[in-house]
């Protein structure tokens, strides 16, 4: 296949130089609707997982947003299946804003991704954390290239892992 995940499974670098955090937390000098936030990066990770490589399609629901007095957040999940050979994504996004004044927000994103593969017994699951960018003007935006580049690194360690397994299996048998 031509498709981008299909590209980053046999160009995607093994590492990156700098980890992305766990936890993003930026003071912008603009404020947004933490609902106008939220649509923009469930759009952004819909169109992200949105590939020819999970042909068993892509989900998404949010939970309700909470809020407790200066501060409201919400969570956005977003699943895409491969069907054969078996295997998931699970995006989740919280994203916590903080009215300092009318004008100006304090925005905290979590957000991480987590692939599995049911190709074997037990199945294979890895957690990394998703880069998301905070502009001045309060934008967020998913650093798409890194998430793609990680799911195809994970899906390559899981082949990794399920040759090192028969290759154990085998000598054992001898």
């Amino acid at each position: 296949m031509d498709d981008p995940l299909s590209r980053a499974l046999a160009e995607a670098p093994e590492k990156y130089v700098y980890p992305t955090p766990d936890v993003v937390d930026r003071r912008t000098p603009a404020r947004r609707k933490l609902p106008d936030i939220l649509d923009e990066v469930k759009k952004q990770a819909i169109d992200a997982l949105m590939l020819p490589f999970f042909d068993g399609g892509v989900g998404d629901h949010s939970e309700p947003i909470v809020r407790s007095g200066v501060s409201e957040a919400g969570t956005v999940h977003v699943s895409a299946h491969r069907v054969e050979p078996p295997y998931r994504a699970h995006l989740t996004m919280y994203v916590r804003s903080d009215i300092e004044s009318p004008h100006a927000g304090n925005f905290q994103v979590r957000a991480h991704c987590e692939v599995s593969s049911d190709v074997q017994k037990p199945s294979l699951r890895r957690a990394f954390p998703i880069g998301v960018n905070i502009a001045d003007d309060g934008t967020h935006t998913i650093d798409v290239a890194r998430l793609r580049a990680e799911m195809a690194d994970t899906i390559r360690s899981f082949g990794k892992r399920s040759q090192d397994l028969g290759s154990r299996a085998a000598v054992r048998h001898s």
